[in-house]
């Protein structure tokens, strides 16, 4: 991990517990931040090279696009809409949840792939932006409306 900082968010007391245990045994300092504001979380996630969300159960998670939004690889639970967002092994990694060897071997990678990194930080940002144009969305969502109408109209 060399000169990297982890931090931590929302993190639960199991987690707590195992970053205190991981800090005094390798001596790698963990920061535990909580009540973070979306503005902070938004300035850390610029400043990340690797974002690291796991879960059980997600739908879109923000912290995934924010990742992906800000230039942080995502290596992201393998839940049914992340595979939407990630072409996992080219724009970030979908891991499984609980399996802690595949989650750090992923995250040996993106800690040392550079060309993997740098290449998914704009290719994640042209996604982004072409999924969130507010144009297109603009349309998308007249487009749905007028079928509603019409259906109702039948």
């Amino acid at each position: 991990l060399g000169n990297y900082e982890i931090v931590l968010y929302s993190s639960c007391d199991e987690t707590r517990i195992a970053a205190e245990f991981f800090q005094e045994n390798t001596g790698k300092e963990i920061k535990l931040l909580s009540n973070v504001s979306q503005n902070e979380m938004l300035h850390l996630a610029a400043s990340s090279r690797i974002s690291l969300c796991t879960n059980m159960s997600d739908g879109l998670p923000n912290a995934m696009l924010e990742a992906m939004m800000t230039g942080a690889f995502p290596v992201q639970s393998d839940t049914c809409i992340s595979e939407g967002w990630i072409q996992d092994g080219k724009t970030g990694f979908l891991v499984p949840p609980e399996d802690t060897d595949v989650i750090a071997a992923k995250l040996r990678t993106a800690l040392t792939d550079d060309q993997l990194v740098d290449n998914a930080a704009a290719i994640n940002m042209q996604l982004i932006r072409s999924s969130f144009d507010y144009d297109t969305i603009k349309a998308s969502v007249t487009d749905l409306y007028q079928k509603v109408l019409q259906l109702k109209k039948n």
